[in-house]
């Protein structure tokens, strides 16, 4: 079987050539402005202090080499640790909260540095304080947790449990 021409190994979904560019099926990139590039992670480590600056560097650095649309802006890697993301679908499930306005948000605190580390957590805290998002979502296992606990002191205590 032979091998596909080199040309076809480099597509690219915003390439600034034509002939690069790769398709996705039924998603129209055309009016694509703005790119948030999010790696979620389950290593604690890999979201750390310690590595996001290093990843967030290595990312910049790679798409520089890159031959990409001029009309689309690249935001810097966010890193979230799954944690995150469940926090983030807690909201969203709940309504009243923007998804693409909180990873843009995000965002805008551009590249960590040696001077400038934050945190995925503290940033979301921020952007829920600025949007007036004061309650925090009850998730799946908030609900299960509470079940459990409530049919513990039932038990042992033949009442509800009293936080």
């Amino acid at each position: 079987m032979p091998l596909p021409p080199k040309h076809e190994n480099r597509r690219e979904l915003f390439a600034a050539d034509q002939r690069d560019q790769r398709e996705l099926a039924e998603i129209d990139l055309t009016r694509v402005a703005v790119v948030i590039p999010v790696l979620i992670v389950q290593d604690n480590f890999v979201s750390s202090f310690l590595t996001v600056p290093w990843l967030a560097k290595l990312f910049r650095d790679l798409m520089r080499m890159k031959n990409l649309r001029r009309n689309v802006f690249w935001t810097s890697l966010l890193v979230l640790h799954v944690e995150d993301v469940e926090n983030l679908s807690a909201y969203t499930e709940a309504g009243n909260f923007s998804l693409s306005k909180c990873l843009l948000y995000a965002s805008k605190k551009g590249d960590p540095g040696p001077c400038k580390l934050f945190a995925f957590a503290d940033i979301l805290r921020e952007f829920l304080e600025s949007a007036g998002i004061t309650k925090v979502p009850q998730n799946e296992f908030d609900k299960k947790f509470a079940e459990i606990l409530n049919k513990v002191t039932f038990r042992f205590f033949n009442r509800e449990f009293e936080p």
